[in-house]
Parts: C-alpha cells; structure tokens; sequence
C-alpha cells in the first residue's frame, strides 16, 4: 500500500478512515485473519464513528447556553434567596 491512498482518503474527508489504515498498516497480525470485507467494515466503522462523536460535539456546544460571569452569580444569589 502507498501513501497516495491515505493521500486520496485525506482529500475525500475520512481523515478517521485514514488514521484507521495506519493502525492496520502498523499491526498486520491482527488483522491479518480478516476477511477485506471485514477489514473494510472497520474502517468505515471507525470514520462513521468519528462523524457521530463531532456531530454530537457540536449539538452540545450549540444546545448549552453561554452563562456569563455575572448572568451566573446573579442566577446563584436568585436560588440562594429561593432556598433561604
């Protein structure tokens, strides 16, 4: 295998299915047993996974709400005063 494949990947956008290969590439007796299909189920797998995790990455930073310094105190003192 040649690097212009991870060249190739790198430009499609599967940079996980890239770092995947290298993985392969470095340790061939544990994937050796495996069928290409297998292999290539891997692979895919791991580049799917990689979109999901940054996907919910930025779902979360859009859905939590930006509390600044003061928004925060202020809402404290208001839970503080409910409590007491």
């Amino acid at each position: 295998m040649s690097d212009n494949l991870l060249n190739k990947l790198t430009q499609l956008k599967l940079p996980a299915m890239a770092g995947s290969l290298i993985r392969q590439r470095e340790t061939p007796q544990t994937y050796d047993e495996l069928s290409f299909e297998e292999r290539l189920t891997l692979l895919v797998d791991d580049e799917l996974l990689s979109r999901e995790k940054q996907s919910c990455g930025t779902v979360e930073k859009k859905c939590l709400p930006e509390i600044s310094g003061n928004t925060g105190r202020a809402a404290l003192s208001g839970l503080k005063r409910s409590a007491g």
